[in-house]
């Protein structure tokens, strides 16, 4: 494209039916002088939907743009007025030599299905997408799929995809009774709401050994690990080591001051690195906020429930034991603390966020009551610890319910040991 702006609107018409979801008034220009990005601008109709864009320039033939060098709202447009920035340097082309660029389509993507869920596959960093779960769940000793029984444990990471929405965060006054939640340290688990503004994605697992093994041994020291045979093992680490911790490096524990930045030797860093080449240049691999895991911890669980199995504040403990014991490892059933994938997911498909081993979220932890947290939350500024989730319990019923909600969370210090999933933030909090 020569460093003319390039201004160009037209209209696609589509004899589509009222809920389908079409694409007009598509314009496009060159933000120079201070980018060579091409920003796209398109109107949405109809139902939410992502986006294919075609564009050619003079002496080559029609190319679809890439995920990777596009940000914007490419990935779920929106009905109304969508932006779309495509980068020609990160697509390794020469923005001032595109003569003649246009783009000659957006439409609705429809190959892809609801992208339900997503998985990395970790010897390349590509990613691809599925619409359900295998039958029989990812983990199953009975399932082999491209000869590994356990690939969703070890070169495969699976990733759900959360939809936007109000997180109903907290228990309700009975159940908080019931749990042992009504002192003053534990006021931050009355009911009270957050609205998450953009979809998400969520580890289904978390990290597993061989995955962290992997990550940080290939993408930090550039040697392939064996995966070998992996039946379980979550892996558990401090949260200094996930994002980051001294010296020039110490930007990665100060999260939310310092936004997403962790240090280059970082856990978080090495699965960046991992998809590098693949992920939209505004998608953030880190961990997930304590509003998203609360929010994706519940899911379609009704609010008079304790669990998504059930569970409610008039139960009897061998009911709430049972209950328990089918979604979580914990002392009452003699768990393992580093199984995964052996009891029941929640309503959106996730497994072990309730059981023995806690997990990180990246909040500073904070004990006391907000009726509403507002738009994407990311926590206090300080605090005296960071937020983890779940516990290492060694109490039975009727005493310790608490460390088995959703709502418990508890603070630690960031050189703790403790499991963790990733989050796959589509839109950052902190661009709103």
């Amino acid at each position: 494209m020569k460093r003319t702006v390039f201004l160009l609107s037209f209209i696609f018409a589509f004899a589509a039916v009222a809920d389908e979801a079409s694409v007009s008034d598509i314009s496009y220009r060159q933000l120079w002088p201070w980018s060579g990005d091409v920003e796209i601008s398109f109107t949405v109709s109809g139902k939410r939907t992502p986006v294919s864009l075609v564009a050619q320039y003079d002496g080559v033939e029609p190319f679809m743009l890439s995920e990777h060098d596009l940000s914007g709202d490419f990935f779920d447009a929106a009905p109304g007025r969508r932006r779309v920035r495509w980068s020609p340097a990160r697509a390794g082309l020469d923005a001032t030599a595109l003569n003649n660029f246009r783009i000659l389509s957006v439409t609705p993507k429809t190959e892809d299905g609801e992208r339900t869920y997503l998985i990395i596959n970790m010897m390349d960093g590509s990613y691809s997408y599925r619409d359900s779960a295998p039958e029989g769940g990812w983990i199953n000793q009975n399932i082999e799929e491209n000869g590994s029984k356990y690939l969703y444990a070890t070169t495969n990471m699976v990733f759900r995809r959360i939809p936007a929405g109000v997180a109903n965060l907290g228990l309700s006054e009975d159940l908080r009774t019931r749990a042992g939640m009504t002192g003053g340290s534990y006021s931050y688990s009355k009911s009270h709401t957050a609205t998450i503004s953009s979809d998400f994605y969520i580890g289904v697992y978390p990290v597993s050994l061989a995955q962290w093994r992997f990550a940080t041994n290939y993408y930090v020291t550039g040697t392939k690990p064996g995966i070998g045979h992996v039946t379980k093992g979550r892996h558990r680490i401090s949260y200094a080591t996930i994002r980051g911790s001294s010296g020039e490096e110490a930007d990665g524990i100060d999260w939310p001051n310092t936004k997403f930045a962790v240090a280059s030797n970082s856990i978080i860093n090495a699965f960046r690195n991992l998809v590098k080449d693949t992920f939209p240049r505004d998608w953030i691999i880190d961990l997930p906020t304590a509003a998203q895991w609360e929010y994706a911890c519940r899911a379609t669980t009704p609010d008079n429930w304790l669990w998504s199995v059930g569970g409610t504040a008039t139960d009897d403990n061998s009911t709430l034991t049972n209950l328990l014991s089918q979604i979580a490892s914990w002392k009452g059933n003699s768990g393992d603390v580093s199984a995964m994938g052996f009891y029941k997911p929640n309503g959106w498909g996730l497994y072990d966020m309730i059981g023995l081993s806690c997990e990180w979220n990246l909040d500073w932890y904070g004990s006391s009551y907000n009726a509403n947290l507002g738009i994407d939350p990311v926590g206090p500024v300080s605090g005296p610890g960071r937020v983890r989730r779940s516990y290492e319990a060694s109490t039975t019923p009727p005493s310790g319910w608490y460390m088995f909600t959703s709502a418990y969370k508890r603070t630690d210090g960031e050189d703790s040991l403790n499991s963790y999933r990733l989050c796959i933030h589509l839109t950052s909090p902190f661009a709103k």
